[in-house]
């Protein structure tokens, strides 16, 4: 597997992109519906794969040709968890929008391809990411 590749920007960076695409693709009107803006702003498909968190221990994840987003069903049918399908939505779409160029070159279509991406990843990349997030926030 190639190194990573993943951008790195800074707190204020990722804050102007992320106030770029609100007001391009959002009205103002808060919290944002993420289900209605990615299926009918953005264009994708959201399909409810049934026991995703158990399986890979995740709520979401948007395939590399970034037309579909994966929601745990469970999540997605329980009123209790609106606020956190939401956010998942809203982290998928992050990767959308700040990593798509490295995303693109994985070929993520399935959960089975999303866990064996993430078997892959060498402890000091990962550690890598998460410092790089810690340091700009």
């Amino acid at each position: 597997m190639p190194q990573l590749e993943i951008p790195k920007y800074t707190s204020k960076q990722i804050y102007e992109i992320v106030e770029i695409f609100r007001r391009k693709h959002c009205d103002g009107v808060c919290p944002i519906d993420m289900c209605d803006l990615v299926e009918f702003e953005l264009g994708l498909t959201l399909i409810p794969h049934k026991n995703l968190r158990a399986e890979a221990g995740i709520s979401a994840f948007i395939n590399s040709k970034f037309d579909t987003i994966y929601v745990d069903c469970d999540e997605m049918l329980d009123e209790s968890e609106t606020f956190r399908v939401n956010f998942s939505i809203a982290h998928e779409i992050g990767h959308f929008v700040l990593h798509s160029d490295f995303y693109k070159k994985r070929a993520i279509a399935t959960v089975k391809d999303f866990i064996d991406f993430m078997q892959e990843l060498k402890n000091y990349e990962y550690n890598y990411c998460i410092i790089i997030y810690n340091y700009n926030n």
